[in-house]
């Protein structure tokens, strides 16, 4: 079986004596070592083929207590309070928006008030016809297809 060699800063020797400790053994933080090491090799591999990495969201929920979600995709719109307000009337001006490609082909619309109102709150939807029926804006989904290349068209009442 073949060996490797790990050097450690003295700075971290307490970190690597509570993970031998958790992880059974001196014997045991090679699997730990290896599993580990598995883990970011497959995130790694995923990215490179797909674009899509692990997103971590944190939110709310109707009483205001936090947590956080994780799904694969990648962000076609990222959530920023100064560039993904929508314009369109009827929706509340401090509202901004994000929206994320899931790897199963969802969309993950993430929305949130800039002044802390409500939200932030995570919503999916099968396609983009579907998040506009339910509330989407239609000018923030737009701003999203566009990295996608998505055949939707913003349907104006004009």
């Amino acid at each position: 079986m073949p060996n490797k060699t790990i050097y450690i800063r003295e700075a971290d020797q307490e970190l690597w004596e509570k993970a031998e400790g958790l992880a059974g053994g001196s014997g045991s933080i090679s699997a730990l070592l290896t599993a580990t090491l598995r883990r970011y090799v497959e995130d790694q591999e995923l990215q490179e083929r797909t674009g899509m990495e692990k997103i971590a969201v944190d939110l709310r929920d109707h009483e205001e207590n936090p947590y956080t979600v994780e799904f694969v995709g990648r962000w076609l719109l990222s959530p920023d309070p100064d560039e993904t307000r929508t314009g369109e009337s009827g929706y509340d001006a401090g509202a901004f928006f994000g929206v994320a490609l899931t790897r199963r082909g969802n969309l993950a619309v993430v929305s949130e008030h800039c002044n802390g109102k409500w939200g932030p709150y995570l919503e999916t939807h099968g396609s983009f016809d579907e998040a506009e029926e339910k509330g989407v804006p239609a000018d923030i989904l737009s701003m999203a297809a566009t990295q996608v290349g998505a055949d939707y068209v913003q349907k104006l009442d004009i």
